[in-house]
């Protein structure tokens, strides 16, 4: 069953999001419920934690220092921050949430993030169909953190760590999946990499800082570029404003 956690230092907010989120996803879910922080992170759940909705204003550890360390507790965490402060939505870009969910537009900003979450990373449809040691596979986007092109050989880059080398049959190019999944939100950072954006930490001058801490090099020439399209993936939930 999936798990998703609710964190939030006022126990009214926590009773009220709870049959939000339940509703929202029409389906059998399990919810932990964290008034502090520090006790998600010293939580043995954390690491099952598939979904997490964060307040980013609470007194022992705010959502964006929460956010920061959340990463090394568990890398494939989806977060949906939560405030009654809306100027900080600009803010909470710099840590890939999928939403933001206004307090005052509880039930509407809840269901719209749900319902985002499962477009985004359970709906089968959005998956990479490719070759492996001449056996056809369907990879769920989602699960992709790159894609690499190195000495004429394409390798997918997962998210449990592991490197898959497509076959050459596969090997047009990289062009050819930008092409296919820059509309699910794969960036084109540099000639070699293809990047999932909903991986991405940080995106620094001279490399990418992905959420499991690895660098991805990125082409200087276009960061102005790569940047506001990032932007706008975040803005859209994955999509380009073509």
């Amino acid at each position: 069953m999936m798990q998703v956690a609710v964190i939030d230092d006022e126990p009214m907010v926590l009773e009220t999001v709870s049959p939000l989120i339940k509703q929202a996803f029409q389906e059998p879910i399990e919810i932990k419920y964290f008034q502090d922080g520090n006790a998600f992170l010293e939580s043995k759940d954390a690491s099952q934690i598939s979904l997490v909705f964060l307040d980013i204003d609470m007194p022992s550890i705010d959502g964006f220092a929460l956010a920061q360390k959340m990463v090394y507790v568990n890398n494939k965490i989806t977060i949906i921050f939560m405030s009654q402060l809306e100027h900080l939505v600009y803010r909470s870009f710099a840590f890939s949430p999928l939403w933001f969910v206004r307090k005052r537009c509880l039930e509407q900003d809840i269901h719209d993030a749900v319902v985002m979450y499962i477009s985004k990373y359970m709906n089968e449809e959005n998956s990479v169909s490719i070759q492996v040691n001449s056996i056809s596979r369907s990879i769920s986007a989602s699960q992709i953190l790159y894609f690499e092109s190195m000495k004429h050989v394409i390798y997918i880059h997962l998210i449990d760590g592991s490197i898959l080398p497509l076959d050459r049959s596969d090997l047009t190019s990289l062009l050819m999946y930008e092409n296919k999944l820059s509309q699910s939100g794969f960036l084109r950072t540099h000639k070699s990499f293809l990047v999932n954006y909903t991986h991405i930490q940080v995106i620094n001058r001279n490399h990418i800082l992905l959420k499991n801490q690895e660098k991805i090099p990125i082409n200087p020439r276009r960061i102005t570029e790569i940047k506001q399209l990032y932007q706008e993936l975040l803005m859209s939930g994955g999509t380009y404003d073509n």
